[in-house]
């Protein structure tokens, strides 16, 4: 077999030789709880659409 040549019985897939795949979850960034971001545009949503109110009421009231 020529230098460099991979042999027949070995694979082709980089790595460690005889490494053991392991079946874990992704580890990849965790995302977090959504509730408090949520909340927050809730409320601000309310306020500008009470601003929003008080605004046009006034325009109709004078």
């Amino acid at each position: 077999m020529p230098p460099g040549e991979t042999p027949p019985e070995s694979d082709s897939m980089s790595g460690a030789a005889g490494s053991v795949e392991r079946h874990e979850p992704n580890m990849g960034p965790v995302s977090g709880n959504r509730t408090p971001m949520v909340i927050t545009l809730v409320l601000l949503a309310v306020i500008v659409l009470l601003c929003a109110g008080f605004i046009v009421a006034s325009l109709i009231g004078s």
